[in-house]
């Protein structure tokens, strides 16, 4: 079971204890988004700009609609916004389990926010590095393949 499922706390209510969260490890700039498909949170912390954001479901186009599970007619828009408010909450115990973590000195801030640390050109660095580590991945894979079929 995911974490947060069946959370009656509301989208606001997490973003408030986002920005409390953020308060009590000294960041005390931040700003909260969303936009078809994501959720996000940037903040600044020891001079590192950091975007962390989270997917959300796409909002269904009908208000009723056959359940996945069952098939019966349930209320889609309803279970949209359920399933948004389990995405922050699991965006909340991320941001937090990251900044304890930097807290109790087990990693440093770059290490603990690495992927989402925002570059120049807007883009965080897990959007820049890990495409081109995926593609080395599948050519070490492809490689293997090619040395096994020989």
């Amino acid at each position: 079971m995911a974490y947060a499922t069946g959370t009656t706390v509301t989208v606001a209510s997490s973003q408030m204890e986002i920005a409390r969260t953020l308060e009590r490890y000294k960041v005390h700039t931040y700003s909260f988004g969303a936009r078809p498909g994501l959720a996000m949170v940037e903040f600044e912390i020891d001079g590192y700009p950091i975007r962390v954001a989270v997917p959300l479901p796409a909002k269904p186009v009908r208000e009723k609609g056959p359940s996945p599970e069952t098939g019966r007619t349930v209320n889609l828009w309803t279970r949209w916004e359920q399933d948004v408010k389990e995405c922050w909450r699991a965006l909340l115990l991320l941001i937090k389990a990251n900044l304890e973590a930097v807290e109790r000195g087990i990693v440093k801030v770059e290490e603990a926010f690495m992927a989402y640390l925002i570059t120049n050109d807007g883009r965080t660095l897990g959007d820049v590095v890990l495409p081109s580590f995926r593609e080395n991945q599948l050519a070490i894979e492809a490689g293997k393949a090619e040395a096994a079929s020989r």
